[in-house]
């Protein structure tokens, strides 16, 4: 049996709850991830259906914090005006699969032993019948990220999939939802971009990067400083005469 280790994340927590019309219940998929949601200003994670959504992730190895997760999960228990079969969240399991030759078979093996590709998020919160609730919680580690970090060169990219399983309990059983593949990109400097020279730019233009933390899906715009170095996020400054 694959040993797994707790690894307590960093940021984590239930946002809302709404509820939705469903039909039955399949058997195997009573709790579902149903995608990853885009968070708005200051990392708000909507739980409105139509809203936007990630199909990939992206992070540079240098990252403050590990990749968070911002997905929409859903209760597809039945219940009634009566009944409130309520899904009660435990966390999360998750496997993080490399891309091919990234690591050695000697490193694979210590990132799952130390709890670091193979672990549970625990966390609680509820979802009532019929219902849905957007949670947030890392699935790619901050030391995962500084493993990888001497193998990326400036401006190389690999991709890390995470496979991810709810966990919790209804009615006194267990429950665990399908397994929903998340890829994300993981890259050395790929979110800067530079625009010019400090003393032109429009500092209301400039983009600094993901809501969530500066680099994680977001694009960082730079730019040059009257002594050649860059800066990032980029700041307006008056030329020297």
């Amino acid at each position: 049996m694959k040993k797994m280790q707790n690894y307590i994340p960093l940021s984590m927590l239930v946002v809302g709850a709404f509820a939705t019309q469903t039909g039955c219940v399949d058997a195997g998929e009573t709790l579902r991830i149903l995608r990853n949601q885009e968070p708005g200003a200051s990392c708000v994670v909507p739980t409105d259906e139509g809203a936007a959504f990630l199909s990939s992730g992206l992070i540079d190895v240098t990252a403050d914090s590990g990749y968070l997760f911002t997905p929409l999960v859903e209760s597809r228990a039945v219940g009634d005006a009566e009944t409130d079969r309520r899904v009660f969240l435990e966390g999360a399991v998750v496997r993080l699969r490399f891309a091919e030759d990234f690591f050695d078979d000697a490193t694979l093996t210590r990132l799952e032993d130390d709890g670091l590709s193979y672990f549970t998020q625990p966390f609680s919160g509820s979802i009532a019948s019929n219902g849905s609730a957007a949670l947030k919680f890392e699935i790619i580690p901050k030391a995962v990220l500084e493993e990888m970090q001497s193998g990326l060169a400036a401006g190389e990219v690999t991709r890390v999939t995470a496979e991810i399983e709810m966990r919790g309990t209804i009615d006194g059983d267990d429950v665990t939802s399908p397994a929903y593949n998340y890829p994300v990109e993981v890259c050395n400097g790929c979110l800067n971009r530079t625009i010019g020279s400090c003393d032109t730019i429009d500092e209301e233009d400039v983009q600094t990067g993901g809501v969530c933390q500066e680099k994680q899906d977001g694009v960082i715009d730079c730019c040059t400083a009257g002594d050649g170095s860059l800066v990032c996020p980029a700041v307006a400054s008056v030329p020297v005469e």
